[in-house]
């Protein structure tokens, strides 16, 4: 090796590999074999060796990431997701661009844009956007979709009716006679689904339900939707996450309700925040990492094209929780 700066060719010599094999596995990883990429970026830091530029690329090159539209970044789930994500797309040599769509569908069509030359494949968690936007991105890059389906699209999603069911089974063998259930974004594909199968499994448990619209899928959305609660209030209340649910205990509480004294509680999600309050949520808990993981490898066998075709979608099932904010009816 020369003497002064380390050079790529010092690099190449070193792993026993080409000069371009080496800029591939530093700013284009997903071109490389995933074993070779992380030999040549050890032997890279070993060395001391820093490139001075990033290569350019333009929209017919690989570019070695992955894009991540998440709703809204400060809801753990999708933090669980994102990480469970990034894992998988560095097994397998490719990095993760993370973007926040703050549950704006506008917003969310205009990242899609700017995104698109960027990245070699889109995964959309909980997205907001139309099918229509979903398909023209997919006639450009491969594209998979978390927690909704569209027609032609790959999709991983959770057994919300199963989880739903039980939740139901669950109040009906506690007494309760009365749901109100608290509504999410207009805009979600989970709330339009989740709300149809509660109304469904209610109608034929013969039980009273009653729909509260939120205004937002977060801890104050919850607790926004309590004035109209006590307005005409139920015995249990089903929430379209846990995020909300938590907002509206504590704003429950807050005004001297007791839960599950007064008012039993469930959420839908089954964030680790559920069993950090008191009383602990009771929860649908959806495998978010799983799904997390099953996504990123399908996304990049389509990137790779490993994969054929599409597939119907890939269902994971859910589970009950059951914590502390049950309890009989009164």
């Amino acid at each position: 090796m020369a003497q002064g700066r380390v050079t790529i060719n010092d690099v190449a010599l070193a792993a026993g590999v080409s000069v371009s094999t080496v800029s591939r596995a530093l700013s284009k990883p997903g071109r490389v074999n995933a074993e070779t990429a992380k030999r040549i970026r050890m032997i890279a830091d070993e060395l001391g060796y820093r490139a001075e530029t990033v290569e350019s690329f333009t929209r017919d090159q690989p570019s070695g990431l992955i894009a991540a539209f998440v709703a809204d970044l400060r809801n753990p789930l999708f933090s669980d997701l994102a990480h469970s994500i990034q894992h998988e797309c560095l097994r397998s040599g490719y990095g993760l661009m993370i973007v926040d769509t703050e549950e704006a569908n506008v917003l969310e069509r205009k990242l899609a844009s700017l995104t698109l030359p960027h990245a070699d494949g889109f995964v959309f968690l909980s997205s907001r956007v139309s099918d229509a936007t979903i398909r023209k991105v997919a006639q450009s890059k491969p594209v998979l979709m978390v927690n909704r389906t569209v027609r032609g699209i790959q999709s991983v999603i959770a057994d919300g009716a199963k989880g739903i069911g039980e939740a139901v089974d669950l109040l009906v063998g506690l007494g309760h006679r009365e749901i109100t259930y608290l509504a999410g974004p207009q805009a979600s594909w989970s709330e339009s689904t989740r709300w149809q199968v509660l109304y469904t499994k209610c109608a034929a448990s013969r039980v009273r339900l009653r729909r509260i619209d939120g205004s937002a899928p977060t801890g104050k959305g919850g607790a926004n939707a309590v004035e109209a609660f006590l307005a005409n209030p139920t015995t249990a209340v089903f929430a379209y996450n846990d995020l909300m649910a938590i907002g509206f205990i504590n704003e429950l509480r807050e005004r001297g309700v007791d839960v599950p004294g007064s008012v039993s509680v469930i959420g839908f999600d089954g964030i680790e925040l559920g069993s950090l309050i008191s009383p602990s949520l009771t929860s649908v808990v959806i495998p978010w990492r799983e799904m997390g993981r099953q996504s990123a490898r399908l996304l990049i066998d389509q990137v790779r094209h490993r994969s054929v075709g599409i597939s119907r979608p890939v269902v994971l099932p859910t589970r009950m929780l059951v914590r502390e904010t049950c309890a009989a009816a009164k």
